[in-house]
C-alpha cells in the first residue's frame, strides 16, 4: 500500500493533468478535484479570492471559456517542493512553471503555490489553493530545486486530525 506522502505526490500530479485540461478550455477535470463542501477557498494569480464551491466553479468555468477563445496557448508543470500529510489533511507546496505561446513567441513564467487537500470518503479533495502572481522566469531562476517532505525540514507542524 502506498504511503500517504506518495498518495499526495500522485494527487499533485493529477492536479497538473487537470490544470492543463483547464488551460485548453475544459474545467471538468479540475472541478472534479475540488471538494463539494462550502469551506473551499481559491486565492488566484490575480490576488482574487473565490470562497466556496459555487464561486470556484463559476471562476474556473469562466476561465476555461476564455481559454477556448484566447489566441495564446498555455501549459503548466509543477515542481513539488514539499508535501505533508497528517490525518485527513495534507498539503503540497510547488513552484509552477507556465509556458505561454502567442503568435509563435514563447514566454515562461512561474509562481509559488500551496494546495491543501482533505480526505473525503476515501479520496483526497482540494479544499484550498493559494497562488502568487505569475512572474516571468529569467535565466537566473534557480536550476536545482530542493524537493523534500515536511518530515525532512526543521519546521514546527502541528498534528491535525
Amino acid at each position: 500500500m502506498p504511503s500517504r506522502d506518495n498518495e499526495i505526490v500522485q494527487v499533485a500530479a493529477n492536479f497538473y493533468i487537470a490544470a492543463n485540461a483547464h488551460l485548453e478550455g475544459d474545467a471538468g477535470p479540475l472541478l472534479a478535484l475540488w471538494s463539494e463542501h462550502v469551506d473551499t477557498l481559491f486565492f488566484d494569480a490575480r490576488s482574487r479570492v473565490h470562497r466556496g464551491r459555487a464561486a470556484i466553479t463559476e471562476y474556473l468555468e469562466n476561465a476555461a471559456e476564455q481559454s477556448r477563445s484566447a489566441p495564446a496557448r498555455a501549459m503548466v508543470t509543477g515542481d513539488i517542493m514539499l508535501t505533508y500529510v497528517s490525518g485527513r489533511l495534507a498539503y503540497s507546496v510547488a513552484i509552477e512553471h507556465f509556458q505561454i505561446t502567442h503568435e509563435g513567441v514563447v514566454q515562461r513564467a512561474m509562481a509559488h503555490t500551496t494546495n491543501i487537500y482533505r480526505l473525503e470518503e476515501g479520496r483526497w479533495r482540494l479544499v484550498h489553493r493559494a497562488m502568487e502572481p505569475l512572474r516571468l522566469e529569467s535565466e537566473s531562476t534557480v536550476d536545482h530545486l530542493d524537493r523534500r517532505s515536511a518530515d525532512d525540514v526543521d519546521i514546527p507542524v502541528n498534528e491535525i486530525e
